[in-house]
């Protein structure tokens, strides 16, 4: 949570932040992934590894003449392997 406070002191007059810590454990992923169509193994051991690294997720709003917003993610260290994915 101590990402998400920064993240609105730098950039954001509203947040909403979601820890996300042990949300889900890699084999759970998997078993979750293994379901859906169009995956490849490679595509599935990636993001199921990047969901056991998830830390949080923070979105950030700011208004001034338009509204903006950012999401920002992090995982546990960083997100190696989500190289692997193809281009969507």
């Amino acid at each position: 949570m101590a990402d998400a406070i920064k993240f609105a002191d730098q950039n954001a007059e509203a947040i909403l932040a979601f820890d996300l810590a042990n949300a889900f454990s890699v084999g759970e992923a998997r078993s979750a992934l293994l379901q859906q169509e169009g995956l490849t193994g490679p595509e599935i051991e990636a993001l199921s590894a990047a969901a056991g690294r998830l830390k949080g997720l923070t979105l950030g709003i700011t208004v001034r003449d338009k509204a903006y917003s950012a999401i920002k993610i992090d995982f546990q260290d960083g997100t190696t392997g989500l190289d692997k994915l193809k281009n969507a």
